[in-house]
């Protein structure tokens, strides 16, 4: 007859073991992305493209910073912003943020 001991000991070893092979399947994920990463890509057919979202009025600076900034540094980057929520007061009329949206629009945003 078992007691409680070897029944936490049994636990113990099915928990261990599980660990174990966890953490050698996550070993070969991590072998094998980095084999990838190490050998030279092709050229990728499509350009990386680039959301950012805005939800509230604050958030559009940051964003058009970001977002002028990708596309400066990265022209193959295709960056677009979406606003839902209090973000869409940033569109209503002529304000400093339109201004702003316009100029980062021109750099391909």
């Amino acid at each position: 007859m078992q007691t409680e001991t070897d029944d936490d000991a049994a636990v113990d070893q099915t928990r261990r073991g599980a660990l174990l092979t966890g953490a050698a399947a996550a070993a070969g994920l991590l072998a094998a992305g980095a084999a990838t990463a190490q050998s030279p890509a092709a050229p990728s057919p499509r350009p990386l493209k680039i959301v950012l979202h805005v939800s509230d009025p604050d958030g559009w600076p940051p964003a058009l910073s970001n977002a002028k900034n990708l596309a400066a540094q990265h022209p193959e980057i295709r960056v677009r912003i979406v606003t839902d929520g209090g973000g869409v007061y940033g569109l209503q009329g002529a304000n400093d943020l339109t201004a702003l949206m316009a100029t980062v629009a021109k750099g391909g945003v």
